[in-house]
């Protein structure tokens, strides 16, 4: 997802997925995974994603995937969401639709550098839609703009907690339009092993078009790969997101998650602004039983930090996190992968399972 949180639950999975024969132009289902699972906050639960990943027999036009998740809860909670990332053909047009409805219950940390261990337990109710479109303007250069909705009702939070005190502790309405673009230099879209990737998106949430709460937003996105020797991959990224004006709490800059600082739970650290450095080591893929080389593992570390202004980053800030995954291609050449994490920060320490790479 390219949301700024990660706000579609990955469905757990209880068995490894069927998963097709490759075709010829690496088009992988669609196929469908189903998971149950157990939370103190949720009671039993269920879910099912569905994958479709579509290649392009030219070699030249980047594949397109489109997803779905849905989960459903003893406790009442569910989740739905679709998301798409498509290209046209030449890589014209780079087109993406992210879209959920969802009950389901977070923990807020509190704001800044020091926030709480144990975490508030609230439960948001969201209806998010956000569509861009980029077109290529030179090759390998891409512009386009961004639209966004999210009407967001808060429940289930203590009169006491410290949530209470933050900006959009009871919910928020925003209408986002903004504008990005990238420089993508990168030998594959899923699993680049050279190449560069630059990006910065800058949106507006406009009080005028019915937003509860006003503030701009601009995310910069630098990636590098570099081939060490054969097949083996170091991965490197530079992020940072920031922002001005009366943020929603569960909108502030957060680190943690599938993608940024893994190790730590999503949004255990949110602030004004956050930033990170963070690089990862590819294995060269191998085979264990069957003849293609579908396996590789990876070692990954990051720096991250927030801070209330871009003055205030400071060492007494940064949070070092690192750990180890499993990566099985699901399609093949532009490896598309099933991506099992462990992370680990100070304290704490994070599985998570999902499809495409952190970065």
């Amino acid at each position: 997802m390219r949301l700024a949180r990660d706000t579609l639950p990955r469905v757990p999975v209880d068995t490894a997925p069927r998963v097709p024969l490759d075709t010829s132009d690496g088009s992988l289902g669609p196929f469908v995974l189903p998971g149950i699972f157990y939370t103190p906050e949720t009671g039993l639960g269920f879910g099912i994603g569905a994958l479709w990943v579509k290649g392009n027999r030219d070699h030249v036009t980047r594949p397109s995937n489109y997803s779905l998740n849905a989960i459903a809860t003893r406790n009442g909670q569910f989740t739905l969401g679709v998301s798409t990332d498509s290209w046209t053909s030449k890589n014209e047009w780079h087109l993406t639709f992210d879209g959920l409805i969802s009950k389901y219950p977070y923990r807020f940390y509190g704001i800044g550098a020091a926030g709480i261990d144990t975490g508030e337990k609230y439960t948001p109710t969201m209806r998010i839609v956000t569509v861009t479109a980029q077109r290529m303007i030179l090759p390998g250069m891409f512009a386009g703009f961004r639209v966004g909705y999210d009407d967001v009702e808060v429940t289930d939070v203590d009169p006491a907690a410290l949530l209470n005190g933050a900006a959009g502790h009871d919910g928020w309405k925003l209408v986002t339009l903004g504008l990005m673009a990238n420089r993508d230099t990168r030998n594959r879209y899923y699993w680049p092993s050279q190449g560069t990737f630059a990006s910065i998106s800058a949106y507006r949430a406009f009080a005028h078009l019915g937003s509860t709460h006003p503030f701009t937003r601009v995310t910069l996105d630098g990636r590098h790969y570099l081939t060490l020797t054969g097949e083996h991959v170091l991965a490197l990224q530079g992020w940072a997101d920031l922002t001005d004006g009366k943020v929603p709490f569960d909108r502030l800059p957060q680190l943690g998650g599938q993608t940024i600082a893994r190790g730590f739970l999503v949004g255990r650290f949110r602030d004004q602004q956050a930033a990170a450095l963070q690089a990862e080591y590819r294995s060269a893929p191998f085979r264990v039983i069957e003849d293609v080389k579908r396996l590789s593992v990876v070692v990954f570390t990051s720096l991250a930090s927030t801070a209330p202004v871009l003055a205030q980053f400071a060492s007494d800030r940064t949070h070092v996190t690192g750990g180890f995954g499993l990566r099985y291609a699901l399609s093949l050449p532009d490896r598309y992968n099933l991506r099992l994490d462990y992370g680990m920060g100070r304290g704490t320490g994070a599985f998570s399972i999902t499809v495409g790479e952190a970065f």
